[in-house]
C-alpha cells in the first residue's frame, strides 16, 4: 500500500490525543484508526476535515483513578473506567523501551480478550502497530498506549473449551463447524459486546476457539480470512447494524496482518487464533447463513472504491475499505463488502 503522510498523520494523532476511547453516544472512538487508514490509502488530505466534522462526537479520557501495578494487571483488566490509568501505564512503558518488545508481551497477553469492545481494542493497535512500523515517533507511540489502554480496559474473553489438534479445519471447513446461537434466544438489539456476551451460555461454542487449523506464516493467512468473513458479510448483513457488526469480523483479521510483522510467530499465531473466535463469534451471534463462496472482482479500481467511502465519511466504511483493500485486493467479496456497507448505512 501507499505511505502515509508522516507530517500529518502526526499531527493528527496528536489532535486527537486528548480524545477518549467513547463518543458522546457511548459507542468507541475510531478516530484516530480512520485517519491512520485514509493516510495509508494516500487520503492524508482529507483528515483534517475529517476531524473536523467529527470533532463535537469526541470525549475526554476519564478521570484517573491509581496506578496500575503489573503484577496485578488482571485485577484492573476489563475495567473501563480505568482507561487513563492503563493509558499512563503503557505510556511509561513506551517512553523509552523497544515498542515492539512491549507491543509483543502485551498483545500476547490480551489476546484472550480480543473481543475486547466489539474486537476495538485489538484493532486500534493494529493501526497503531502498522503506523509505528512506518515511522517511530513521540505521537505514534502515545496512539499505541492510548491503544492498548483500550484493549485492556475493555479486556473480555468468550468461553473457550478444548480440542484435539487433528479435529482442526481450513478457515472455511471451519466456519461450516460453527453452531449458530438459535433465534430464539437471541437478544441483539443492543450493543455487539452484549450480543456476544449470549455466547456463555451457547454449549457449543467453547470448542470454537480451535477450529482453526493455525498456520505458521500468519501474515499469510491473513487474505483468505478477509475474504471468508467478506462473504460472511455479504451473506447475512441485511442491516446497517449487521453491517457494522459483520465489518469487525473483517477488520480485526486485517490487524493481526498489522501486528504480526512488529512480534514473534508464536505471539501472531496466538493473535490469530483470538482474533478467529472473536470473528467466528460474531457469526454465531448475528449469523443466519452460511457465507457463499467466492465472487469475481468487480471492474471498479480500488481508486473508485475509496473515493465513495472517503466521500461517505463513515468510519467504520473507511476502516473496511482500507482493510480489504490492504490484505484482499483482488477478492470480489471484499470489494463487495464496501458497496455492501454504503448501501445499508444509506438505507437506514
Amino acid at each position: 500500500m501507499p505511505n502515509d503522510d508522516v507530517d500529518v498523520l502526526d499531527a493528527a494523532l496528536a489532535r486527537l490525543a486528548p480524545s477518549g476511547p467513547d463518543l458522546v453516544n457511548g459507542m468507541t472512538n475510531h478516530a484516530p484508526m480512520v485517519v491512520e487508514a485514509l493516510c495509508t490509502m494516500n487520503r492524508a488530505d482529507w483528515v483534517d476535515a475529517w476531524i473536523d466534522d467529527n470533532l463535537a462526537s469526541f470525549t475526554p479520557w476519564p478521570e484517573a483513578r491509581a496506578p496500575i501495578v503489573e503484577r496485578e494487571w488482571r485485577e484492573a483488566a476489563g475495567q473501563p473506567g480505568r482507561a487513563s490509568d492503563w493509558r499512563a501505564f503503557f505510556g511509561a512503558q513506551l517512553e523509552s523501551a523497544d515498542w515492539r518488545g512491549v507491543l509483543d508481551g502485551w498483545s500476547a497477553r490480551l489476546a484472550p480478550g480480543a473481543a475486547a469492545a466489539a474486537g476495538h481494542g485489538l484493532i486500534r493497535v493494529g493501526h497503531a502497530a502498522r503506523s509505528l512500523a512506518r515511522r517511530d515517533s513521540r505521537p505514534r507511540r502515545a496512539e499505541l498506549a492510548a491503544a492498548l489502554a483500550l484493549w485492556a480496559s475493555s479486556y473480555s474473553e468468550l468461553p473457550t473449551g478444548a480440542r484435539s489438534p487433528v479435529d482442526r479445519h481450513s478457515a472455511r471447513a471451519a466456519l461450516a463447524e460453527v453452531t449458530l446461537l438459535p433465534a430464539a434466544r437471541r437478544r441483539n438489539a443492543g450493543s455487539i459486546t452484549a450480543a456476544l456476551r449470549q455466547l456463555q451460555d451457547h454449549a457449543p461454542f467453547p470448542e470454537v476457539v480451535d477450529l482453526l487449523n493455525p498456520m505458521d506464516d500468519v501474515g499469510a493467512a491473513v487474505p483468505t480470512l478477509v475474504e471468508l468473513f467478506a462473504c460472511v458479510f455479504l451473506t447475512n448483513a441485511t442491516t446497517a447494524l449487521e453491517g457494522v457488526v459483520f465489518t469487525h469480523g473483517i477488520t480485526i483479521h486485517a490487524a493481526v496482518g498489522n501486528i504480526a510483522p512488529s512480534v514473534s510467530p508464536t505471539t501472531a499465531r496466538r493473535l490469530q487464533r483470538y482474533a478467529w473466535q472473536t470473528s467466528a463469534a460474531l457469526y454465531a451471534a448475528y449469523g443466519t447463513r452460511a457465507p457463499l463462496g467466492h465472487l469475481p472482482r468487480t471492474h471498479d479500481t480500488g481508486e473508485d472504491i475509496i473515493a465513495l467511502a472517503v466521500a461517505s465519511g463513515d468510519d467504520h466504511l473507511i476502516k473496511l475499505t482500507e482493510a480489504c483493500l490492504t490484505w484482499a485486493p483482488h477478492s470480489g467479496a471484499a470489494q463487495g463488502a464496501g458497496a455492501a456497507l454504503i448501501a445499508l448505512i444509506s438505507a437506514d
